[in-house]
């Protein structure tokens, strides 16, 4: 898969001027952006290939470089159907942002509800493409639609029943790929440095992703 391609997918534009080899300049920039967003200084959102600057201070696309890393680091040794499915599982896991970003009422921008319009969007790209099986497109449905469950799952008895449901409906091996996806997707608050070698090295790979 082609990284223009993947960008259109998740902000719209194939030139946006935060698209390209991850640089501190270009994390400044979405910083700034973020901050004329909260000033109210934009009314389209959906395209500026932002996040939160306290949860993630690197840009969107450079997130999903970050999590396909993890997860090809992950899996690499593993047999071409995990691999494959957990790629994609990676890549497609956050589409969804594009269309429900919002501000909050303390200015912070939100995604609510991305994760199910991620789901949706993904099985569709997926049977559009004719790579995967209707098992494999199902799978990476369950997985992303349900990632995030586990993180707002405080309570021990509370997860501990909802794991045990969740393998009992969807199986074993969508929970693996759950607790990968959960182990991968983590954001670079404020205040720790970003690896950019480690970020250009995710674009690779999904340049080198051939299920696409």
């Amino acid at each position: 898969m082609k990284i223009e391609e993947l960008t259109k997918m998740y902000i719209g534009e194939e030139s946006n001027e935060l698209f390209g080899v991850a640089t501190p300049e270009r994390t400044e920039r979405g910083t700034y952006l973020v901050e004329n967003l909260k000033e109210g200084r934009f009314t389209e959102i959906s395209s500026l290939n932002i996040q939160t600057s306290k949860y993630h201070q690197e840009l969107l696309m450079d997130h999903i470089a970050i999590v396909v890393h993890k997860m090809y680091e992950m899996v690499k040794l593993e047999n071409e159907e995990t691999k494959k499915i957990a790629i994609a599982i990676a890549l497609l896991h956050d589409i969804g942002k594009k269309y429900t970003i919002k501000i909050n009422a303390v200015g912070d921008i939100c995604y609510y509800n991305h994760e199910q319009l991620s789901a949706d969007l993904s099985k569709v790209f997926l049977r559009s493409r004719g790579n995967f099986t209707e098992d494999e497109i199902n799978m990476i449905y369950i997985v992303i639609h349900q990632h995030l469950q586990l993180k707002l799952i405080k309570d021990y008895i509370a997860r501990r029943c909802y794991v045990e449901g969740f393998k009992k409906i969807y199986g074993e091996k969508a929970y693996e790929y759950i607790e990968m996806l959960n182990v991968c997707d983590q954001g670079i608050p404020e205040g720790i440095p970003i690896d950019y070698d480690y970020i250009k090295k995710g674009y690779s790979i999904i340049d080198d992703y051939s299920w696409f």
